[in-house]
């Protein structure tokens, strides 16, 4: 079979793939800033609708018979100064599991597998902000002290901003290419350097 046209439009396509990677490399901002970001979720806030909540939490996982498993989950349990900094040592040398994401959102599904339970057996265990679940047939147990949750509505800025600097930057490179194209059309329209195709 003659595949030459084949190769010559996989030729055309990759190089014009190219050149259009190339102008947007050189030409797209990628700086974001605080106000661009809020400015994007307060105009969109319909499209950041919590499916599940979320939470920040302080996780640990240690035997059940550690004779510093009260004295981690107390010093975890609190906002006191000082007391965080005694759970992250004990919890780093004691611990099976331990770690301190009380400043980020995190998924309640992903938390979940953390317990090896689904995100409503998880959240139904949680009383006086603590989640303790004690696995059948093993020596563990785990304990997450939530700082915060959020189980409903729009989604916190904090947690989709990663998605929202995509989404900008996105719209940037579509704008990029949509005035890239629209040159090459003005351009050639000046040069009269161009081929009308009719089916």
């Amino acid at each position: 079979m003659d595949v030459t046209a084949e190769l010559e439009d996989y030729r055309h396509s990759l190089i014009r793939f190219r050149y259009e990677q190339r102008y947007i490399n050189d030409r797209l901002d990628t700086l974001i800033t605080e106000e661009q970001l809020n400015e994007y979720y307060t105009a969109h806030l319909d499209e950041f609708k919590l499916s599940r909540p979320v939470l920040k939490v302080r996780f640990l996982n240690i035997l059940k018979d550690s004779p510093y498993l009260a004295q981690i989950v107390d010093a975890m349990s609190v906002e006191e100064e000082g007391r965080v900094p005694e759970a992250d040592t004990l919890g780093a040398a004691y611990a099976l599991k331990y770690y301190d994401r009380s400043e980020t959102w995190t998924d309640a599904a992903q938390l979940a597998l953390l317990f090896g339970v689904d995100a409503s057996r998880m959240l139904s265990a949680l009383k006086d902000n603590l989640i303790i679940i004690e696995p059948e047939d093993r020596g563990d147990v785990m304990v997450a002290y939530v700082c915060d949750i959020q189980r409903e509505g729009t989604a916190p800025l904090e947690y989709v901003e990663d998605r929202i600097r995509d989404i900008i930057i996105s719209n940037r490179k579509h704008k990029l290419l949509k005035s890239l194209e629209q040159d090459l059309l003005t351009d050639a329209l000046e040069r009269k350097n161009f081929v009308i195709y009719q089916q």
